[in-house]
């Protein structure tokens, strides 16, 4: 924890350097102490007590909260753990994908909503030269400046 940072700047695509750092810890590594610092911390800060209700949009297929529960754990075998995965997997892919899509259409969002301007006046267009609808043309007109 005390590396966190350095380990967290490293890009995804440099596993050699991920590896280089690792394999700098400290020679005399405590490992029964960080055990029982990670365990003093799971129990100050128990996952169901994240704040702004992380803890309920973790996956359900997560593992997390699959190896939460000791009696669920106990019973799981390695193809539950292999499809779980598989789930999991997917759902973090379709989160990529909408959070994507969501980046591009506020990205966008200026000249979509010039293209949609334009498709308005040319239906409005459309519509006005089917017939003579002068009467309701002035109702039309001020319910759009009502929008712009």
């Amino acid at each position: 924890m005390s590396r966190k940072g350095e380990l967290l700047d490293i890009e995804p695509d440099e596993p050699e350097m991920l590896h280089s750092i690792l394999s700098k810890l400290p020679k005399p590594l405590n490992l029964e102490k960080l055990i029982s610092d990670t365990m003093d911390l799971f129990h100050r800060h128990p996952p169901q007590s994240l704040p702004f209700g992380t803890w309920r949009r973790v996956s359900e297929e997560s593992v997390l909260k699959t190896t939460h529960d000791f009696d669920r754990l106990s019973r799981q075998t390695i193809q539950d753990g292999e499809r779980l995965f598989a789930k999991q997997v997917s759902q973090l892919h379709r989160a990529e994908l909408m959070m994507t899509i969501q980046a591009r259409l506020w990205k966008y969002r200026r000249p979509a909503r010039g293209a949609g301007i334009a498709l308005l006046v040319g239906l409005l267009s459309l519509w006005i030269a089917r017939g003579n609808n002068t009467s309701t043309l002035q109702t039309y007109w001020n319910y759009l400046r009502s929008w712009i």
